[in-house]
């Protein structure tokens, strides 16, 4: 363990060029992107993560500053967002709670991507009005969160809330009832549970405060968030693991840092240097397709360059 904790300090330690070259970031982009459409175009992935594969396609081609991206990821969710509706003409009467939320989900970024259905969003809220809130967030938000897994409760009712409350209808409650307890979670610490739940939780309070990356915000604005991010940038787990280190990137230059702070240079660097022959991020041999696009979804938003549209919170 010693020898490995050595290595990596040496690595970290490393000065990476300040002028990294934007060919090679827009290159390995373009690579990661087309291994997800091709990943999106498998039925099998579609059936299920269709919602995931609609909100990738839409937060790319709305918030990033390369027009050519921009083009190319609204391509891709438009011819995709077709065949969810082909796949989704009406709310089934026995449809689950989660169901209903994943459902949603996938309805909000079609209809960014240009494709509205008012009559399904009319079936969706209706659907909604038969369940109480505990079945879309797992706790009465009346209450709060209890103490045991507050960490992904949170996260889940944060991104459950933000979402519905921007498609315009209510999955159990309005997003401002779930953000009044983010408190309980402060100050964030990595603890039993490890450092996913932790990194999860303080990422999509920044998402879901700056609208997925559509505009920029002041560390004063989240500080125990920033300072977190800031802290754990450089921890060897993150570093090790491409998904959190996409999710610190992003994040952290939402607070304006820029490639000239090393700690962005080193892990545009350690992203590069991490991509697989097929253009995929993560374990080559993970059978869940998931597993595979979802971290490479994470490394480009970690990698592309935002077009920051509304000025700084």
């Amino acid at each position: 363990m010693k020898w490995r904790i050595g290595a990596l300090a040496a690595i970290l330690a490393t000065t990476v060029p300040a002028n990294l070259a934007l060919a090679d970031r827009e290159r390995a982009i373009e690579r990661g992107l087309r291994f997800i459409y091709q990943t999106a175009l498998n039925p099998k992935n579609f059936s299920t993560f269709g919602s995931d594969y609609l909100w990738c396609f839409y937060e790319i081609s709305a918030t990033s500053l390369d027009p050519r991206l921009r083009a190319q990821a609204a391509a891709m969710g438009r011819e995709r967002a077709a065949q969810w509706w082909r796949e989704h003409t009406h709310i089934d009467p026995a449809v689950s709670a989660d169901e209903l939320a994943d459902t949603l989900f996938g309805a909000y970024a079609a209809e960014r991507l240009g494709f509205p259905d008012d009559r399904f969003k009319d079936e969706i809220r209706k659907a909604a009005a038969r369940f109480r809130p505990i079945d879309f967030l797992r706790f009465d938000p009346a209450v709060g969160p209890p103490q045991a897994g507050l960490l992904d409760l949170l996260c889940d009712a944060l991104i459950a809330t933000y979402t519905a409350d921007q498609y315009g209808v209510t999955l159990g409650a309005p997003y401002y009832d779930i953000v009044r307890w983010v408190p309980l979670a402060r100050p964030y610490r990595v603890g039993a549970e490890g450092m996913i739940p932790v990194v999860n939780l303080v990422t999509h309070v920044v998402y879901t405060t700056n609208d997925y990356n559509n505009r920029p915000l002041s560390p004063a604005m989240l500080p125990e968030e920033f300072a977190f991010l800031r802290d754990h940038i450089n921890d060897p787990l993150v570093q090790q693991d491409g998904e959190m280190l996409g999710e610190f990137l992003d994040t952290l230059r939402a607070f304006g840092l820029t490639r000239d702070d090393d700690s962005i240079r080193r892990g545009f660097s350690t992203l590069l240097s991490r991509q697989n022959p097929d253009g995929s991020w993560g374990d080559l041999k993970d059978p869940d397709i998931y597993n595979r696009y979802h971290p490479t979804w994470t490394a480009i938003d970690g990698l592309r360059d935002y077009s920051w549209s509304h000025g700084r919170m």
